[in-house]
């Protein structure tokens, strides 16, 4: 079986989600708008942090995607946030959207990480969000996930878990797990769970419930849930790769 980060991720949160999700491939309410805002504002960030930190390398590229015009405006004004930070000068970055592979209980499992730098011979682990809020019940799982990986293929677990918070202007620092056996407990758990499909409904918040996008097809949180589409026979859908394909000409060949 072949899992992502982001199946772990919904499967942690709720079984019944990840079903929904992943399993079913149920369109859900996600706005679209905010998902291409996202997207290109991840892309925009990785060339500035490839290109050495030029914010008119960022500025360019973002100005060739199609974005209404206040979503632009602010894109430009989070990437002078983030050019304006205080620079660490003691880190260095060793992979910038980088994709890592390993397999856990014999399952492959493939991750994509934001960004992951050296700093006196630690790894930091940075993941970006977008919006002004964290999802609580998910962005631990999500960086236990992409730290157990990281440990498998590089020897070593990060020691910082960092999260730029970018609709809000904030950088969140959160105590990371470094236990090996820890993370492999954790991590071996929700690919057991998926493997055996474990779709309960419940959820690892009992708040969440009442965000949740799959909510109108959940027989617990809707008095009248939705008929849900009948599976179709495919492979889980892989880890978004922001450059490799042929998409747009800004998300070619990277070091």
């Amino acid at each position: 079986m072949k899992l992502t980060a982001s199946i772990l991720v919904a499967q942690s949160v709720c079984g019944f989600l990840r079903h929904v999700q992943y399993g079913l491939r149920q369109p859900l309410p996600f706005a679209a708008s905010r998902r291409r805002f996202g997207s290109v504002l991840h892309v925009a960030i990785a060339l500035y942090e490839k290109s050495g930190r030029r914010l008119d390398t960022a500025l360019a590229a973002l100005s060739t995607f199609v974005l209404p015009a206040p979503d632009l405006d602010e894109a430009r004004r989070i990437l002078a946030w983030r050019h304006g930070l205080e620079r660490d000068r003691s880190r260095r970055p060793f992979l910038i959207e980088g994709a890592l592979h390993t397999t856990v209980d014999d399952h492959r499992l493939d991750v994509r990480m934001d960004r992951l730098d050296r700093r006196e011979g630690e790894f930091v682990l940075t993941e970006l969000k977008t919006g002004r809020q964290l999802e609580p019940s998910s962005i631990r799982a999500q960086l236990g996930v992409l730290s157990y990986v990281i440990g498998r293929t590089l020897g070593k677990t990060p020691s910082e878990w960092e999260v730029e918070l970018l609709g809000a202007r904030r950088i969140l620092r959160l105590p990371a797990e470094r236990s090996p056996a820890e993370l492999e407990r954790v991590v071996a758990g929700l690919a057991r769970a998926v493997a055996r499909d474990d779709r309960e409904p419940e959820p690892s918040d009992a708040a969440f419930c009442g965000r949740c996008p799959a909510r109108r097809y959940c027989p617990r949180a809707s008095p009248r849930p939705l008929p849900l589409r009948t599976p179709e026979p495919a492979e889980p859908p892989a880890q978004l790769n922001l450059f490799d394909g042929e998409p747009h000409k800004y998300a070619g060949g990277h070091a």
